[in-house]
């Protein structure tokens, strides 16, 4: 979750808060929909995540904590989005704001994958 907290910084600036805002809601949605462990989260007027204080023992009755593997999807859906709407080479960009050490070999271009 603190991937989705060093992106909301870098894409706020991009796309200010209500367009970070909704991209994050959406793939909190698809994620949600393939984990249901992220149904304890809630995106926030600010576009943070609320739900976080629920790891660790503290959910309510019935609520199952947000799990590192639905962490994951919540970013990789949310890297999807921004790819399909600003392209691959923007959110490399943004990427590499976010984290400026990371190397470049982890950026692999999906049309160089063989079909």
């Amino acid at each position: 979750m603190r991937a989705c907290q060093k992106l909301r910084s870098v894409l706020t600036t991009f796309a200010g808060s209500e367009g970070f805002r909704s991209l994050l809601t959406r793939a909190w949605t698809l994620a949600k929909a393939e984990d249901q462990s992220l149904a304890a989260l809630h995106v926030l007027e600010d576009g943070s995540l609320a739900g976080l204080d629920d790891v660790g023992g503290n959910a309510s009755a019935g609520a199952r904590e947000p799990t590192a593997a639905g962490g994951l999807l919540l970013v990789a859906q949310l890297l999807d989005l921004l790819n399909v709407f600003i392209g691959e080479p923007l959110t490399h960009q943004m990427v590499r704001s976010a984290w400026p050490d990371l190397p470049s070999a982890a950026f692999r271009s999906k049309m160089k994958d063989p079909p």
